[in-house]
């Protein structure tokens, strides 16, 4: 279904916010504050809980979740507080939204200089949970992730618009990037750029290209040459290692970006999510989450990897895991990258890059290959959970 691909296309975003204020001395408050944080842990990924104290000593709270609430509300009984359950509720209805750019950047916090935890691309859906008068939204993926962007990125939308928006025909751009032009004509200006992954509406045809159409109602030409419907591209789809390696090769050289899952820059397990994705495959967005999913292959001996176990174990297509051990023995994922065979491997460090297992190659990886950690089989699992071919 095109819903499928609009809700779990990649967005890919941190969401789980604690915001301490910079007057939040009272260490009571604090603590508390740092407990109901842990205990939400677990789920931080679809919650959001931002604490200020406020001027007169009360504390404004703000959250997804009751349960944070009702934590601080046991622990700090006898603090006075100001409560706002999100998402809030907008006099014009609009509470849906649809990047309306090739890609959004979102960040932890409502500024250009903050952290950016992930990016989306061109049609994908989110819930607005606020809008900020600064120019910024809060935004809930379909996957839950939650982060601030700019609201210039996103076109708002009632109820009833997203529905009509989703019953649309839609165009997967299929090239690494491009332009949407203003009329059928490469010659003519660009509308916008347009990268691999995106997709917008198709309203027509003129001739060599698509007429689309925009989340916010724009109209523009994309050549047939370019894109394909997204019901035919679901079709073709085979999610084989070489067809997955042939997108991670296209991708070679792309700049290392913190959060980022575009051609305009990779984060590792953004990339492992990108060249996944453009196979028909839905991965985890985090590495961390990477390594819950799929088979474990069998690598290690006497708590660490055996890089000639490894070799004769894995598969290419096989997840590696990167990172450092905890204190109580399990593994901190921090790295993911993609084996190819013959102990080398794809991964976005730097910048996008085969790297290699054997200290004698030059493209031996000597801090990565000191921290490596696990491998898991996802190819032979598709289907399973965290695996999730678009239908």
């Amino acid at each position: 279904m095109e819903n499928c691909w609009k809700l779990f296309f990649l967005c890919f975003i941190c969401s789980f916010s604690i915001v301490k204020a910079q007057n939040m001395s009272n260490p009571e408050i604090a603590k508390a504050v740092g407990i109901v944080e842990k205990n939400l842990k677990p789920d931080h990924q679809s919650q959001f809980f931002q604490v200020k104290v406020l001027n007169d000593d009360s504390l404004l709270v703000e959250t997804t979740s009751r349960e944070a609430v009702r934590q601080l509300d046991s622990l700090l009984p006898n603090v006075p507080k100001k409560i706002q359950l999100l998402p809030e509720t907008f006099d014009d209805n609009k509470s849906f939204g649809v990047v309306n750019l090739s890609v959004t950047n979102h960040r932890a916090a409502p500024a250009q200089a903050a952290e950016m935890m992930t990016q989306a691309l061109m049609g994908t859906m989110v819930r607005i949970l606020k809008k900020l008068p600064t120019g910024y939204l809060l935004v809930q993926t379909p996957d839950n992730y939650i982060a601030y962007v700019e609201t210039s990125g996103i076109a708002v939308m009632t109820e009833k618009e997203k529905d009509e928006w989703e019953k649309m025909s839609k165009l997967i751009f299929v090239q690494l990037y491009g332009n949407v032009y203003s009329s059928p004509d490469e010659k003519s200006i660009p509308v916008s750029d347009i990268v691999a992954g995106d997709m917008l509406a198709i309203i027509g045809k003129k001739g060599k290209f698509y007429e689309v159409q925009y989340p916010d109602r724009k109209i523009g030409y994309i050549s047939k040459k370019e894109a394909i419907l997204y019901s035919d591209w679901v079709k073709s789809n085979k999610p084989t290692f070489d067809n997955i390696f042939t997108v991670g090769q296209k991708l070679m050289g792309v700049p290392y970006l913190w959060g980022g899952t575009s051609i305009k820059g990779v984060d590792c397990s953004g990339f492992m999510r990108t060249i996944f994705l453009m196979n028909g495959i839905l991965l985890p967005r985090d590495a961390s989450q990477q390594a819950r999913v799929g088979e474990s292959v069998d690598i290690v001996e006497n708590g660490i990897v055996n890089v000639e176990k490894a070799k004769q174990n894995l598969l290419p297509g096989d997840l590696l895991f990167f990172g450092t051990k905890r204190e109580d023995g399990t593994d901190k994922v921090t790295h993911v990258a993609l084996y190819i065979g013959n102990g080398r491997f794809l991964q976005a460090s730097g910048f996008v890059k085969i790297s290699d297992f054997s200290p004698s190659s030059p493209d031996y990886d000597a801090f990565h290959m000191s921290q490596f950690l696990s491998a898991k089989r996802v190819l032979t699992h598709i289907g399973d959970a965290g695996i999730t071919p678009f239908k």
